[in-house]
């Protein structure tokens, strides 16, 4: 019968060969950074769909006009009016969806309308090979975040978490969107929203980069 001091050492010893084991380490590495541009007014954003559906046509066109206002043109996914139960259309076409955001060079970011639930449905059927090879600005919050970590993971592009195209940019929040996508210097710590400004609206998150990383200039 194994003592403490005994199954100590075998579990250190196990730990040991675990962490040294190519196999292992290959399956849980994450690659190597990859930074995306920084947004400019008039660049082309995509907007897309990969959770729940949106209750109204409006609330996608609503989503559109705020960023048309920010200075950006929009593109919307050809399944975002798509509804599948309370899914925005099939796993494998909100995943199509995003697919072809990343590979039209006409989109220098892909915006998600809203969070919900199901974007871990999608991401059997991303192509993390062609968002490693055009990366961009990818930027979502809430069920989005099963998004923003599998591409990190798998791509190792520096994924936003930030208001989702319905997000409501007020002043405080669509400063900070700009300080983090849309300008070259690092953001640095972001501010707290001022205690006037707070509501009891659903959370609107800072918009800062996963890892702390910041895009090109």
């Amino acid at each position: 019968m194994l003592n403490r001091r005994d199954f100590a050492k075998l579990s250190i010893t196990a730990a040991a060969a675990a962490a040294t084991s190519p196999r292992i380490n290959a399956a849980t590495a994450t690659a190597a950074t990859i930074k995306p541009k920084r947004l400019a007014a008039g660049d082309t954003v995509g907007l897309v769909l990969p959770a729940s559906a949106a209750f109204e046509a409006d609330e996608i066109q609503f989503a559109k006009e705020q960023m048309e206002a920010i200075g950006f043109k929009v593109v919307i996914g050809p399944h975002a009016f798509d509804k599948w139960g309370y899914f925005a259309g099939h796993d494998r076409d909100r995943a199509a969806d995003i697919n072809q955001m990343f590979a039209d060079d006409t989109v220098n970011a892909v915006v998600c309308y809203t969070g919900g639930w199901g974007s871990p449905r999608v991401l059997p059927y991303l192509d993390y090979d062609l968002i490693k090879r055009k990366p961009k600005v990818l930027i979502g919050y809430s069920d989005i975040t099963a998004l923003l970590n599998a591409v990190h993971k798998k791509t190792g592009l520096i994924t936003f978490h930030g208001p989702v195209g319905g997000s409501t940019f007020d002043p405080f929040t669509l400063e900070n969107f700009r300080r983090v996508v849309m300008t070259p210097e690092p953001a640095g710590l972001l501010p707290l929203r001022p205690k006037t400004q707070r509501t009891s609206r659903p959370h609107q998150p800072h918009p800062q980069a996963h890892q702390r990383h910041r895009h090109r200039p």
